[in-house]
């Protein structure tokens, strides 16, 4: 079996690798994204991580919208079907596992549904209501690329930063993200910076211009 590992950035949906059994025939597809760390990556990593669970046919588990059927009693039927979903969901639940840090895991450990996991890692780090993102843009028009800096991270970081809003409803346009990353540029920089922000260029050639530095 041929093996291939994909790494993702906030912005990718998943491309196929290794290691995550799929339900549907039994074939094999795994994928390579950050693992949650807290709630500074939780954004990025939930969005990648229903799209993978949306991928492999297991998202309904997590979210709900496929339950556990009723068992009946001395019904043969209904045993396998909730054998059947009980095997899926666990393959749900171990997908999460899986892409969570050490530090993590014991907010999932005791889970005993795929669903159950989600919604606990959701109730302590997804960012809800007004002072959310009051508190994301705090971080936002505050953030500062220190010198020598990995610059692709940050962008990647920021990007993350911008998505928590739009979750929030309370979204950065682009124009707006390209003022601040280059605000947030080191002083080393400041050339750089004096003739980008003169130019009318959208915040992809933007981007692609600091990154080509």
């Amino acid at each position: 079996t041929s093996t291939t590992s994909v790494r993702l950035s906030s912005s990718d949906t998943p491309d196929k690798a290794v290691d995550s059994d799929a339900h549907s025939g039994g074939n094999t597809s795994g994928y390579r994204i950050e693992h949650l760390k807290g709630i500074e990556n939780y954004a990025s990593w939930s969005v990648q991580m229903s799209n993978i669970l949306d991928d492999i046919d297991l998202l309904g588990y997590v979210d709900g919208t496929t339950k556990a059927p009723t068992v009946l009693d001395s019904d043969k039927g209904s045993e396998a079907a909730f054998a059947k979903w009980k095997k899926h969901d666990r393959r749900a639940l171990t997908q999460i596992r899986l892409r969570v840090t050490p530090p993590m895991m014991p907010h999932v450990q005791q889970a005993k549904t795929s669903k159950e996991a989600w919604d606990a890692l959701a109730s302590m780090f997804k960012a809800s209501g007004p002072m959310a993102a009051i508190l994301v843009r705090r971080k936002l028009f505050g953030f500062r690329v220190q010198e020598g800096g990995d610059i692709e991270e940050h962008v990647r970081l920021l990007r993350g930063y911008q998505q928590e809003l739009a979750n929030l409803d309370s979204p950065l346009s682009e124009k707006d993200f390209a003022n601040i990353l280059l605000t947030a540029m080191p002083d080393s920089w400041n050339a750089l910076v004096s003739v980008l922000s003169a130019s009318d260029m959208d915040v992809h050639k933007l981007i692609a211009c600091i990154l080509a530095e």
